[in-house]
């Protein structure tokens, strides 16, 4: 840490270090935090386990932190790290890298610069304030209450539309649709729902339970939203023409489906 230090003192030669520029590139602990580990998922299951040690050891070391210096040097070497983890197949063949003993002894001889910056703790951003969702906006002042419960909790916890997906077992949209009202949980799914997003599964069921159904259409006619509004005109100006289409063609691309076999249709 100390070598990480240095080195970015020697980006603020003569400068005094500002935290608000610089802390605004970095990842606050717990998102951070979260992304590393959710990186971690992709590699060797034995690199996997040292990993999530390691930076589950670091990060709980650090939260008695105080010094602003250090807790920005800290996040910006673990945001580089992010970074630098491979994605996708390549993942499983990543083994490390290694580091350069040497860093240390360049940097020896390098003052830190004086911290013009107000007090900051660790352990204060790592309990930051939760994520509230602005249910007087569009779309979210058409939802249920329960919905934006769902979307604070999903901002909480730094998860995505298909992470919860999976643990529920359903398709990402769909799940996304849900969470905007527009398709319905069963019982079952919102128990589900409220274990991953750690709310009280009797809450979700007062407000999304057996009783309530979609009111689908969310939002203007037409769209006001930029990427709604092409999805919108995409289907308005082609509509009739990719339906007299579907009906010719025989070797169209199709999706097995239970209830009948769906068309594949690409939007690009």
């Amino acid at each position: 840490m100390r070598a990480s230090l240095f080195r970015l003192a020697e980006s603020f030669p003569s400068q005094p270090l500002n935290l608000t520029a610089y802390s605004a590139a970095l990842l606050p602990p717990k998102p951070l935090y979260r992304q590393i580990l959710r990186a971690h998922r992709t590699l060797a299951a034995d690199l996997r386990f040292m990993g999530d040690g390691y930076v589950k050891s670091e990060f709980r070391r650090h939260q008695a932190v105080t010094n602003p210096v250090h807790i920005i040097g800290f996040l910006s070497q673990w945001k580089a790290y992010l970074d630098y983890l491979p994605k996708g197949p390549d993942a499983k063949e990543f083994t490390g890298k290694k580091l350069d003993p040497t860093v240390y002894e360049k940097s020896k001889g390098h003052r830190l610069p004086t911290a013009h910056c107000p007090p900051l703790s660790f352990s204060s951003l790592m309990s930051s304030q939760a994520a509230t969702v602005p249910t007087n906006n569009q779309p979210y002042a058409d939802l249920p209450s329960a919905n934006s419960k769902l979307f604070e909790a999903k901002a909480r916890k730094g998860l995505t539309f298909d992470e919860i997906a999976k643990a529920i077992g359903k398709d990402e949209v769909w799940t996304a649709a849900a969470f905007y009202g527009q398709a319905k949980f069963t019982t079952e799914e919102l128990h589900k729902v409220a274990e991953v997003l750690d709310l009280p599964s009797s809450d979700l069921q007062a407000g999304l339970g057996e009783h309530w159904w979609p009111n689908r259409g969310l939002g203007p006619i037409p769209p006001t939203d930029p990427v709604i509004y092409r999805l919108y005109e995409s289907v308005l100006v082609y509509g009739h023409s990719i339906k007299a289409i579907i009906h010719e063609k025989i070797n169209i691309d199709r999706k097995a489906d239970p209830k009948g076999d769906r068309v594949v249709l690409t939007f690009e």
